[in-house]
């Protein structure tokens, strides 16, 4: 499953150019180089599109897929390993991060 990150806020890209909306992004204001970069997905209340994204709340399922790929146009490539995961409604939660904290007292906190 592609992953990408813009330069904008795009609604849900179109990375796969097939017409259809979707793939798990990177918010534009988040750093990769950081030591939380926030990967996003969604589904489709029929379970459709990105259901699967969500199985990462399951342990067995995120111990099997524990390494998230990420291809920078530069060729590059980074590999982030989900430690938290959460699915949420995102229209009505937020989470903010101070980048600057503990990390282990900031994942606590977290409730994740």
């Amino acid at each position: 499953m592609p992953d990408v990150k813009g330069d904008s806020s795009p609604d849900i890209p179109d990375v796969m150019g097939q017409g259809a909306y979707g793939t798990p992004y990177i918010d534009c204001e988040c750093s990769i180089d950081s030591r939380f970069v926030m990967v996003y997905g969604h589904h489709m209340s029929d379970g459709s599109a990105f259901a699967p994204f969500a199985s990462y709340i399951d342990a067995g399922f995120a111990r099997e897929h524990a390494r998230i790929i990420v291809y920078r146009r530069t060729g590059e490539t980074l590999e982030l390993k989900p430690i938290a995961v959460d699915v949420v409604n995102a229209s009505q939660e937020r989470l903010v991060i101070d980048q600057k904290g503990d990390f282990r007292e900031i994942v606590k906190r977290s409730g994740l």
